[in-house]
């Protein structure tokens, strides 16, 4: 089976005035025939900054 696991943590940016901010993220796992679960692909650890 394949799942998509929805993330999501918020916290106070003190560069904004203290201004909360919202980062949801959305991964997929799969749930092999065994029970155990796994990433589908690889999980995002990182931010990338566009300008």
């Amino acid at each position: 089976m394949w799942w998509s696991i929805e993330l999501q943590t918020t916290t106070a940016v003190p560069e904004w005035d203290g201004q909360r901010l919202r980062m949801p993220q959305e991964e997929d796992v799969v749930i092999g025939a065994d029970g155990k679960v796994r990433w589908a692909l690889k999980r995002q650890d990182k931010l990338f900054l566009i300008k």
